[in-house]
């Protein structure tokens, strides 16, 4: 850091070890002082008077965090190559002596975009401020964010970054403004985004991309500020011709499908909708499957605004094709067949056999997967994931 920014920007240090037997009234003469372990959050000890200063203390509860391998408890693979050590600086004081303010910046392809402001290290998490042309605090705050851990699924530890919420801990985190959804989407709950998941697949004989499967999910209470339903939210299917939308399924209680026409909170009406821009948002997953060959399977999240669609996020090893098989069998579809055919998810031995089914919106069904015999998506998620 010296070597890159220079002195003015750091905190004189009084001792850099990698291990805590230096921290001794021999070897630090300051009156005042911070002593902190490098590699993890939280192992700080601050001696705000030398005299009732507890040494062997402060060795003891140091030396132990040394020993704690921080990255895999939280993990935080930023913190893996770090060499355990000790570093002793000089006290920074704030008003009447408690500690100072600090900010915390947080840059994307070396652009800061956030700032979070902690008043005092017992304020975490404090409060959040994004980067940007706000003449004020208030109109700092009220900026739409959202962050999303880099890692996981399923919706879980997406929150919405509000004047002093917490920021979730996570193994690097993703922080974007909020997209502000079509009115059709709003009109049907407007807690969410209400993606439309576009699954695209590789077709192995000729390597041009196609579309596996379609549907568009929606928020509840239960679910916001996410979609998902494995949190809540609704899912319906998509008409590939019309881009109409079929009625929603949901998981009730115990699990248990539920089918509804219109939102179950809002009262809105699902069935029949015609998404807006349904060209464009097939055109956009097509293009970003093109641009990205190495992935065979891909489920594209994407959201239709009022102007035209955008990405959310792509879904490499978990697409999961069962948005749509809850409403209809893929295996219908030749290409589809072929496809997993091709990559040995299914064979013609142990392909599916002939159910008397329905749809979610109560059509017969020809082709249901056969129970323990059809197609098993987990394997099939397995080997794109490995």
């Amino acid at each position: 850091m010296r070597d890159r920014v220079g002195d003015a920007h750091l905190i004189p240090a009084l001792l850099i070890a990698e291990d805590a037997s230096g921290l001794n009234p021999e070897t630090i003469r300051a009156e005042r002082f911070a002593a902190k372990s490098n590699h993890d959050r939280g192992g700080v000890v601050l001696c705000r008077d030398r005299a009732r200063f507890d040494w062997a203390g402060a060795r003891a509860m140091l030396g132990a965090r040394l020993r704690q391998p921080f990255w895999r408890t939280f993990r935080e693979r930023a913190y893996k190559d770090i060499v355990p050590g000790i570093i002793v600086e000089s006290l920074l004081e704030g008003a009447d002596s408690g500690l100072p303010r600090d900010y915390q910046l947080f840059c994307f392809h070396g652009e800061p975009v956030m700032i979070q402001v902690v008043d005092g290290r017992d304020g975490w998490p404090g409060r959040f401020m994004p980067l940007g042309p706000f003449a004020t605090w208030e109109e700092a705050a009220s900026a739409p964010l959202i962050a999303k851990p880099l890692r996981g699924s399923g919706g879980r530890g997406v929150v919405r970054l509000e004047r002093g919420a917490p920021l979730p801990r996570a193994d690097g985190l993703l922080i974007e403004r909020r997209v502000e959804p079509h009115s059709y989407a709003r009109a049907i709950f407007a807690g969410a985004v209400n993606t439309v998941r576009i699954m695209t697949a590789r077709d192995p004989n000729d390597g041009d991309s196609f579309i596996f499967g379609t549907a568009h999910r929606f928020g509840t209470g239960r679910s916001a500020p996410t979609d998902n339903r494995k949190q809540g939210g609704l899912v319906s299917a998509i008409d590939p011709a019309s881009g109409g939308l079929s009625a929603s399924i949901g998981l009730g209680a115990g699990n248990r499908r539920t089918v509804h026409r219109a939102h179950p909170e809002t009262g809105a009406p699902i069935a029949g909708i015609v998404i807006p821009q349904g060209d464009r948002l097939k055109d956009a997953a097509l293009t970003l499957a093109s641009a990205f060959p190495e992935l065979v399977l891909v489920g594209w999240d994407l959201a239709v605004t009022p102007t035209a669609p955008v990405v959310i996020e792509g879904n490499a090893a978990l697409p999961n094709p069962n948005l749509m098989q809850a409403h209809a069998p893929l295996l219908t579809q030749a290409r589809v067949r072929r496809f997993l055919e091709h990559h040995r998810v299914i064979t013609a031995r142990r392909g599916p056999r002939s159910l008397a089914g329905r749809s979610a919106d109560g059509q017969p069904a020809a082709l249901l997967p056969a129970p323990r015999r059809g197609v098993r998506f987990t394997a099939f998620l397995a080997a794109f994931a490995a």
